[in-house]
């Protein structure tokens, strides 16, 4: 993926609490039209939810939550795709009462750096794991560093992560890694804001979006300082619009992608051209669509996902819906159902030809399930689901 950030976690945080439904579920393994690799479903993978994913060729690692229940709280799951197969490892949550991975970014195969955040009683704070040798690794992270909702990675040795402190007014943050250590940068001063997205193309080139009040946030960075880029509200419907994630090829094009704040259905699309945004066309079929993450392989190829729910369902029953961008305008590639509701809310590409879109999905006793996608340039297929 361009960029190499990892998306989707705050749509599924914000947006996608899918729940108390019944589901008629149909056992699915992928037909590959044009991939060298047949996936096969992983009865080991059952439980939790996906809220991002980054793939390298040969390798795709998602991250997100496993299922919590009274007797044991949530805990931070990443699941591996190798040689045409999923995995899953459970994280210890320690004493927390909930804790998540928001988002992976992976430099290489087998390097990776994931962040989230872990709640103790009524107090949430950031937490970071690295992939070493196959093992993941807690890495400490400065004191008081709040929620981090997004991280992207260029190397072992650097990389990027955005989230933002929750106490009023919010306020955004970023932490750059060393390979030894995060230390906090500070950002452009916009209050209240709060980051949700970032994509690096280099040490001196960064894009963060996220929320600032009634409008969408979007930072750059240019190795040493962020600056605010103002992106229009364009209008701003009640409660504002906010982007939830980002993917650049070059510091002349990202396209971000996000949801309005409000309680109004519908999302936002914007693309950067090295100086403004813009607010390009938007398929009618996707006017109700929520993003909630992007991955983009040039300025004229982006894959976007996220949900939708149809004006005449009732209870907000969503389904999962992807999308194109060509280069102008965002068209709709597909939509699928998968039980009674569902949820994209993540995507990798490594080429146009191959993306894995990851979100979730409600089971028949109301619990969450993983939802994996494949885009193989022709048709988008099941990864994986439960038999």
């Amino acid at each position: 993926m361009a960029g190499n950030g990892g998306n989707g976690g705050i749509l599924r945080r914000l947006v996608v609490a899918i729940a108390m439904a019944s589901a008629a579920f149909t056992p699915l393994v992928a037909a590959p039209a044009s991939a060298a690799v047949r996936f096969a479903p992983a009865t080991t993978l059952v439980g939790g939810s996906m809220a991002s994913i980054s793939c390298r060729t040969g390798q795709c690692i998602a991250t997100g939550g496993g299922r919590s229940s009274l007797n044991r709280p949530q805990e931070p799951q990443a699941w591996t795709l190798s040689k045409g197969r999923w995995s899953v490892v459970s994280l210890p949550g320690g004493t927390t009462t909930r804790q998540t991975l928001e988002s992976v970014s992976c430099s290489q195969p087998n390097s990776c750096v994931a962040v989230g955040w872990t709640q103790v009683g009524a107090a949430s704070k950031g937490f970071a794991e690295r992939l070493v040798s196959g093992v993941w690794l807690q890495t400490p992270l400065p004191s008081g560093t709040p929620q981090l909702y997004s991280v992207s990675c260029l190397s072992r040795t650097w990389c990027m992560a955005v989230g933002s402190a929750k106490q009023q007014p919010e306020s955004n943050i970023a932490l750059e890694w060393n390979g030894t250590t995060w230390r906090q940068i500070t950002t452009a001063a916009v209050t209240p804001s709060e980051f949700y997205g970032v994509s690096c193309l280099s040490s001196t080139f960064c894009m963060a979006v996220g929320y600032s009040g009634a409008s969408p946030l979007a930072e750059e960075w240019n190795g040493t300082s962020w600056t605010n880029t103002s992106p229009p509200a364009n209008p701003p419907p009640v409660g504002g619009k906010a982007l939830a994630a980002v993917s650049c090829t070059s510091a002349s094009f990202c396209l971000a992608v996000g949801f309005n704040a409000g309680g109004t259905r519908g999302g936002i699309v914007m693309s950067w051209h090295g100086s403004r945004w813009a607010v390009p066309k938007v398929s009618s079929k996707l006017s109700s669509a929520v993003w909630g993450g992007v991955s983009c392989t040039s300025a004229t190829w982006c894959l976007v996902a996220g949900d939708v729910s149809p004006a005449n369902t009732q209870n907000f029953l969503h389904y999962p819906v992807i999308g194109r961008w060509n280069g102008t305008s965002l068209a709709a590639l597909g939509f699928t159902r998968v039980g009674r509701e569902s949820a994209l809310g993540a995507v990798s590409c490594t080429r146009a030809r191959w993306c894995a879109v990851v979100g979730s999905y409600t089971t028949r006793d109301g619990a969450q399930d993983p939802l994996i996608e494949r885009w193989d340039g022709v048709t988008i297929d099941r990864m994986w689901a439960p038999l």
